[in-house]
C-alpha cells in the first residue's frame, strides 16, 4: 500500500502547476518535515506523541464534512475535496514526508495505526485522482 500510495501521489502532483505555493499550511507535524534531510533523526520525545500529533493534523487538513481518527477512517464522500486539494512542498508532500518519518522513527507499537494512516492517505489521493 506504501508505494501505490508514493506513485498516486506522484500522479497527482503531475496535474498542479509548478509555481503553487500553499501559504495556508500550517500543521503540528510541519517542524519535522521542515527538518527531514539526510541523517536527520527526530528527537525520540518528539516522535513518542508523533501518532497522537499526526492524527490530529489529518483530521485538521480534511474537509468540515469527512472527520477521522486512529479508529475511523470513513470512506464516504459527502463533499468536495478543496480544502485537502494541496500541492507543492506544503501539500500533500508534507503528508508522506509525515508518514515517512513515522514508519522511520515512530514508536513500533503505533505501526498498526501508521498502516491504518497509510491506507487513508491512499483512499484520500484516490478520490483526488478521480476529480483530477
Amino acid at each position: 500500500m506504501w508505494v501505490t500510495t508514493l506513485l498516486d501521489v506522484c500522479r497527482l502532483m503531475g496535474n498542479y502547476p509548478i509555481s503553487y505555493i500553499n501559504i495556508a499550511y500550517k500543521a503540528a507535524v510541519a517542524g519535522w518535515i521542515q527538518h527531514a534531510r539526510k541523517n536527520y533523526k527526530p528527537d525520540s520525545s518528539v516522535m513518542s506523541k508523533f501518532e497522537v500529533d499526526f492524527w490530529r493534523w489529518w483530521n485538521h487538513v480534511q474537509p468540515s464534512w469527512r472527520i477521522v481518527d486512529a479508529k475511523l477512517t470513513p470512506r464516504t464522500v459527502e463533499g468536495g475535496w478543496a480544502a485537502i486539494d494541496k500541492y507543492g512542498v506544503n501539500g500533500l508532500y508534507s503528508v508522506m514526508g509525515a508518514l515517512y518519518l513515522w514508519h522511520s522513527f515512530g514508536e513500533k507499537d503505533s505501526l498498526d495505526s501508521w498502516t491504518c494512516a497509510v491506507d487513508d492517505v491512499h483512499w484520500v489521493l484516490s478520490q483526488l485522482l478521480k476529480c483530477a
